[in-house]
This record gives structure tokens, sequence and C-alpha cells, in this order.
């Protein structure tokens, strides 16, 4: 659980970030404490796409079924092309798809300095991973064990009174011995939890390692940012390339419609590989987390989002109030399920409804995302949901924004 976030909003006179210049005023509530290894798994589809995106455009891109990030890369796509009266879709989308190629690959290129500087610290990780894991292995046996006594004494009321009768110093006993067991495990825990003089040295360099990532870090997520915004555009170029498209530009419009695929593919990796190298240490719990999320997300960032997705219908229950989002410092912290925060994934954080919920949030000019609920906030009055960069920029802000949030469940 993350009980704060960085509050983000323009501001005139700040010290720009990153390779877009992007300025922003970050607030800090509080500050994580250690880092985990990174999994890089980097594909070539952004080195494939810069030699290809500079050759002859295909001319259109075949309309497939509604994907994350449409309804926002309409209105981004209309403003370009009034920048450029007169452009037809096809040279529109020729740039697009180069200036894409570039961001993408600049991103990646300044991924990779992440990953190297991370890998440095493995063993740091390492040791920081074997800390949190013992700490969560710890709490969960103290977990059971008051589970346990709980239920045992929830027993039939009548039969123990018989029980009473008939022995009147076992229950006394077992009741005894179960307390003793109960602080003789809370007792194991405080020992594990408790920081020796290694320990907390060791949460020092992981805390400073960190830091230092993170630095590092925003470069990437700014040119994550500029890339995920023109990919938007190129996917509503190729759509209106596609509907003016004769029958022997179908080739081409196909091979526009996988070279877009293979770059959100190539984009998701790279987020992926950053969000994992920048983490504090990630125990099986929140491995199997992320793991049972998964298969929700791309469901949900698949048929995004101008309904709900399929096998989910409204409960007819709405919140109303303002949605922000999570801050660049946020980027790998494990959200309440435990899973590692990813910024271009569709999930939020908010109190109002249980973790695994999927909500539809509907802002008052018409936009509309879907996401899933896997962690706890925001912790500011008036503010109804923490929504992901990638939620954020379909709706279209960086501050905050009044919105309508939609219960979902399954069918």
């Amino acid at each position: 659980m993350r009980p704060s976030r960085f509050d983000t909003a323009p501001t005139a006179g700040c010290a720009p970030i990153g390779p877009t210049q992007a300025c922003t005023r970050i607030r800090r509530r509080d500050k994580v404490t250690s880092v985990r290894r990174p999994l890089c798994s980097l594909t070539a589809a952004t080195a494939v796409l810069v030699l290809t995106a500079g050759l002859a455009p295909s001319s259109a891109a075949t309309a497939g079924p509604t994907n994350m990030g449409r309804p926002h890369s309409r209105r981004t796509a209309a403003g370009l092309s009034r920048a450029a009266p007169g452009a037809s879709a096809t040279a529109e989308l020729t740039r697009l798809r180069a200036e894409l190629a570039a961001a993408a690959a600049e991103a990646e290129q300044l991924a990779e300095d992440v990953f190297v500087a991370a890998a440095r610290s493995a063993h740091l990780r390492r040791a920081m991973d074997d800390l949190a894991e013992s700490q969560e292995a710890a709490r969960d046996h103290l977990d059971d064990r008051i589970r346990s006594l709980y239920m045992r004494g929830r027993a039939d009321p009548i039969a123990a009174f018989i029980g009473r009768l008939n022995n009147p110093d076992s229950s006394y006993l077992a009741r005894r011995s179960g307390l003793s067991a109960l602080r003789t495990d809370a007792e194991l825990v405080a020992g594990v939890t408790a920081e020796s003089a290694a320990a907390a040295h060791l949460r020092r360099q992981a805390e400073t390692v960190r830091q230092d990532l993170l630095a590092r870090a925003q470069p990437v997520l700014a040119a994550q940012d500029r890339a995920r915004t023109l990919l938007a555009a190129a996917e509503a170029a190729a759509e209106a390339a596609a509907a003016s498209a004769a029958a022997a530009d179908a080739a081409a419009a196909a091979a526009a419609k996988a070279e877009l695929a293979a770059q959100r593919t190539s984009l998701d990796a790279v987020s992926r590989s950053l969000s994992m190298a920048v983490a504090p240490a990630v125990t099986a719990r929140g491995r199997r987390a992320a793991a049972a999320e998964r298969p929700v997300v791309a469901l949900i960032e698949k048929h995004c989002c101008a309904a709900p997705p399929p096998g989910f219908r409204s409960t007819g229950r709405t919140i109303t109030g303002i949605a922000s989002w999570y801050g660049p410092g946020f980027v790998g912290n494990p959200t309440a399920t435990g899973a590692p925060y990813d910024p271009e994934r569709l999930t939020a954080a908010m109190l109002a409804v249980p973790l695994g919920t999927v909500v539809r949030v509907t802002t008052d000019d018409g936009l509309a995302v879907v996401v899933l609920v896997n962690d706890r906030g925001p912790y500011v009055d008036g503010r109804v949901i923490d929504l992901s960069r990638a939620g954020s920029r379909l709706l279209g802000f960086t501050g905050v924004k009044k919105v309508t949030v939609e219960v979902l469940e399954p069918v």
C-alpha cells in the first residue's frame, strides 16, 4: 500500500525535465526506501522501425478493434492536421511514423543507460529481495496464526460449554497455549522487521542507488510520453488513410498497421523493463499479483475505451470527483496488490472500491478510459481516483481533472 502521491501540475518558470522539456512541479510527501534488480527484455522492433520509417510509406492502415489510446488519438491527430492544412492523410501518417520511430528509439537508448546502471547494483538488489521476502513470509505466518486463533475462539458456544463442564481445564490451557504461541510469532516478526545495523546500512545504500536510477529514468519517461502521444496520433491517421485507401493499397495498409502494433509492443517492453529496473524489492507475492493482473489489463487495453470491455457491465454506481495521476517518482513502487507500478498500464488507485475492481472514468468533455484498480489512494480531500500516466494521457490532462467514475462488474 502506498499512502502518498506526487502531485504534478504545470507551472511557469520551472526547470525543464527530459528531452521533451516538459515542465512540472513535483511535491514529495514521502520517500521510498529500497530497490530491486532489473528484468530487462527489449525488442528489436524499434531498430527495424527506425530503418523503415524513412522509406516510402504505406497509404493506409486497416481499421482494427478499438484499442488503447483511440479516443485521445483522434483529437491529437486532428490538432496536428490543423497545424498542417492541406496535408493528405497519407502524408500525415508518413510524418507521424517517422517522428514516432525517432522518439521510440530515443526512449530505448535512454532506457539502456538505466538498465546498465541497475545491473551494476544487482548484488544489492538481490539482498533487498531476500530481506523483503523474509519479512513478508514472517508476516504471512503471523496472519495465519491469528486467523487460526480467532477461528478457534469462535467455536460452537454450546459445544464449548459442554466441553468445559467435562474438562474445565482443557479449553483454558489450549487458549493460553495459543496466545503464548501468538506472542512468540509476533516476537519473531518483530525480530525480522527490526533493522540491525547491517540492514540499515543496506537500506541506505539501496535508497541512494534508487534515487540515482529515478533521476536517470526521468528523460526516459519524458521520451516515452512523447512517443505514446505520437503513436496515438499515428493510429488515428492510419484510420483516416485506410478510409480513403484503394483495394490495391491493402498490403501497404496492413504493413502500416503491423508497424504501429510492433511499435506499441516495443514501447511496452521498455516501460515494463524500466519499471522493474527502478522498483524496490518485489516478493513472490508481488510477482503473482502482476501475473494475475496482466490478462485483465490486456483485455481493458485492447477494448479501451468507449464502452465496458467484453465480459463486464455497469453496476449503475457512479462516483464524481477529482482525478489525479501518479507522478514519475512512483515508477516501480509496489501497489497495494504487490505488483510494481508501470505508468503505461491502465491501472489506478481508489479508496471507495475493492482491489481488483474495473472502473470506467469519464470526463465532462466526453473522453473515457477503463482501468483496473490495483492500489489505494488518493489521500487528498476531494480526489476520488489516482490514474496511471497512460490513463491520464487518454483523458487529456497532466494535472487534475473532474471525472465521473462508473463501477463495472463481471457479467
